[in-house]
């Protein structure tokens, strides 16, 4: 959260299972953004920001990036996220379920979107062949993708923030430099959450839900 909020987060929250910090204490690592620029920018751009900079203040070679509205409804273990040999599972698929239900009811603005961001994301990257999904939320992230890209940023002249600013797909960024880079195995996971982005889809599974 913003660093003024974060006494507010403590007091409702505690502090005895969770370790803290505010936007700045992770942005601020990297000496190539100007936090002027970082803290005017709206919500929905700046905490993707923050996501793609935490691993330079993580501990651990990966980690789980988490949306603040997701609900586990299961027990979870370190082999939903992490291999046999210890290295970190990715989100990668073409979406086509979702798809295919956007199509079916009409939804035609999501398959536009998808098409348009795949493209941009490719260009980007030199990068022909299919249109990837990154995406839902919960994601696993590792920081030695994220630092071979901040590596050919900084080569190039720009930054984390004026790529997301630019195309604002922040999983998109980690996958294709996953792809690009090859900095870790590569081992596709589909989404490991349901993600409901209408109400229809939602309405739908519930009506398939069998009554016990």
């Amino acid at each position: 959260m913003p660093k003024n909020d974060l006494e507010e987060f403590k007091r409702h929250i505690g502090t005895s299972e969770v370790i803290w910090l505010s936007d700045e204490d992770v942005v601020g690592t990297n000496p190539s953004i100007d936090m002027s620029i970082f803290q005017a920018l709206p919500g929905h751009i700046s905490q993707q920001i923050v996501k793609a900079e935490f691993w330079r203040v993580n501990p651990n070679e990966n980690y789980v990036c988490i949306d603040s509205d997701s609900r586990f409804i299961r027990d979870f273990f370190a082999s939903d996220f992490l291999s046999p040999d210890g290295d970190p599972y990715t989100i990668l698929h073409e979406g086509k379920m979702f798809l295919q239900f956007c199509l079916v009811n009409g939804i035609r603005e999501t398959e536009l979107y998808f098409e348009q961001m795949s493209q941009e994301m490719r260009e980007c990257f030199n990068r022909q062949g299919p249109s990837y999904s990154y995406n839902p939320f919960p994601v696993i992230w590792s920081k030695k993708v994220w630092s071979a890209l901040n590596r050919q940023m900084q080569a190039d002249g720009s930054n984390i923030l004026d790529a997301i600013v630019a195309h604002p797909y922040e999983s998109s960024w980690y996958g294709e430099a996953l792809l690009k880079y090859g900095s870790i195995p590569l081992l596709p996971k589909e989404p490991i959450f349901k993600a409901y982005l209408y109400l229809e889809e939602y309405e739908h599974d519930k009506s398939m839900v069998v009554q016990v």
